[in-house]
């Protein structure tokens, strides 16, 4: 894959460069040969993940697309760990950077730029966050949308985990996705607490008139649908 101009960006803003020197010529290559030389969990669940990643993007299921991704996800398996979420982090990378700085951007993500704790088993940093948008910013933005999440007990992390733990990818169109990462790579990871709160007030008035949880489940899903950054 050859270099685009957003790509660049990332790579520069997430200083990925950094990692890389740091850990040495050849460190990505090391650790991808080794990818699927010993039998895993995390590549047991990586190839599940990789059909399930933009599965209606033809681009992200050609047989290289699916190859590189297994590689990148299986090396940072091996550097740190694989969480469900990274597999769209990292497909979108590989549409814009060639597989080895779409691997040390990866590692500048996850190790560097986000709040500890967004890839452990437990998501502690992702439920943090989330609740933070919506538990506590929320009820400033939007009171009466808050109320009416409440009065219903509407599990806003139903959405909220998948949201920052994709950084949006998975929810949103991948050109409107590569938009919102130039802001919040250039910016810093609290981009992410505007955005989820301005996807919600920009739907602020149906889900005011959802009557239940199933039906503003619905509404809720399909904020990013019809939400799209300009």
């Amino acid at each position: 894959m050859y270099w685009t101009a957003q790509g660049r960006l990332w790579y520069a803003s997430l200083a990925a460069d950094a990692l890389q020197l740091a850990a040495g010529d050849g460190a990505y290559e090391e650790l991808a040969a080794q990818v699927g030389s010993t039998p895993s969990q995390d590549l047991v669940v990586i190839d599940k993940d990789i059909g399930r990643t933009f599965p209606s993007e033809a681009a992200f299921q050609t047989a290289e697309a699916r190859k590189s991704l297994r590689r990148v996800l299986g090396a940072y398996a091996l550097r740190s760990t694989y969480c469900q979420g990274m597999s769209y982090i990292a497909a979108l990378m590989l549409q814009h950077l060639p597989e080895r700085e779409a691997f040390w951007s990866l590692a500048a993500l996850v190790e560097e730029f986000l709040p500890a704790g967004y890839f452990t088993d437990d998501l502690q940093g992702a439920y943090m966050d989330q609740f933070i948008a919506f538990g506590v910013f929320l009820p400033h933005r939007c009171p009466r949308l808050a109320a009416h999440l409440a009065k219903l007990e509407f599990p806003l992390t139903l959405i909220g985990v998948r949201w920052f733990l994709c950084l949006f990818a998975a929810d949103l169109a991948p050109a409107h996705t590569c938009r919102v990462w130039d802001v919040l790579f250039a910016h810093g990871s609290h981009i992410l607490f505007g955005l989820a709160l301005e996807l919600l007030a920009a739907e602020e008035e149906e889900m005011l008139r959802a009557a239940d949880v199933p039906d503003l489940f619905t509404k809720v899903r399909g904020t990013c649908a019809r939400s799209t950054p300009s």
